[in-house]
């Protein structure tokens, strides 16, 4: 059964997409940092809210 993908599920791929996948991190911080970096521009430039089509 299909789904409608949620904003959790939006986020998510969009960081695998692009940080991770081609992301190099030498350490465990280097990644948090990254992470937290991207997390902080995603939500200045790219997030928007949800809208319920019911």
């Amino acid at each position: 059964m299909w789904r409608r993908p949620n904003q959790v599920d939006l986020f998510f791929s969009t960081l695998t997409r692009r940080l991770l996948r081609r992301g190099q991190f030498a350490s465990r911080d280097e990644l948090a940092a990254a992470i937290d970096t991207f997390v902080l521009a995603y939500d200045e430039h790219d997030a928007k809210p949800h809208r319920l089509d019911l």
